[in-house]
């Protein structure tokens, strides 16, 4: 931090050092990314959902901010909006990657969530758990909704290309969401993803919605979990 990388010959470290000192960019978020990084090397579950938002904090909330310097906001506001985007944003990532992290022997499912919904970390996979699976994952996509919709405000506050790829970015997310959603319990055998015809689709609601509402109503509903607590709802 007082000059150049010790690997300041390597183009790529040039650039970086040469950037962070041209925008004023913080050390600190990068790093926060290599602690994030560091951390996905040994650790393959999570406790609770607060560690999993800490894990955010390191993994996802350096880029928005980065994103947004570079852009030459500095808003302490706008940057709090930005950190619950970029947190949704990952927590979305995770659930649509349930396959592919299962497969890989990671879990980003929390360790509470499996508790309170009854089932077993080793087997909450099997079959037999399916109605109380389903009811966790809906869980889980409804509080991961409402940290995305907490930083929506973000989109108003934009201006010029960065409000456009930042709107059309976040309605990708709310439609992977919403696709995960619709898959269920499949999600733990298929990946969601958005088509070209869906990208297609959002980019031509952009100018008419430019960013999501609170008008989704999850078809899963009636699988929710009665009797738990507003964490879990």
């Amino acid at each position: 931090q007082n000059g150049a990388p010790a690997m300041h010959n390597h183009p790529i470290f040039m650039a970086l050092w040469d950037t962070a000192q041209k925008f004023n960019l913080p050390y600190q978020l990068f790093d926060d990314l290599l602690i994030a990084l560091l951390q996905d090397l040994d650790k393959h579950s999570y406790t609770d959902f607060t560690e999993l938002l800490d894990y955010c904090r390191y993994s996802a909330n350096p880029v928005g901010r980065l994103i947004l310097k570079l852009h030459g906001y500095d808003d302490p506001e706008m940057m709090l909006f930005s950190d619950k985007i970029c947190t949704a944003l990952q927590l979305i990532n995770f659930w649509q990657d349930i396959s592919v992290d299962s497969a890989n022997g990671r879990r980003y499912v929390p360790d509470d969530y499996l508790r309170h919904f009854r089932l077993p970390a080793d087997h909450w996979r099997a079959p037999q758990h399916q109605e109380a699976r389903c009811a966790m994952l809906q869980a889980l996509i409804a509080r991961t909704r409402k940290i995305l919709l907490e930083g929506v405000p973000l989109l108003r506050m934009l201006r010029g290309r960065l409000m456009w790829e930042l709107r059309l970015t976040v309605w990708g997310g709310w439609q992977i969401l919403r696709k995960t959603e619709q898959l269920g319990d499949r999600v733990i055998h298929r990946r969601p993803t958005l088509s070209r015809a869906d990208w297609l689709v959002l980019g031509l609601r952009l100018p008419f919605q430019p960013y999501p509402g609170k008008t989704w109503k999850p078809a899963g509903a009636a699988l929710s979990h009665r009797g738990a607590p507003s964490s879990y709802d």
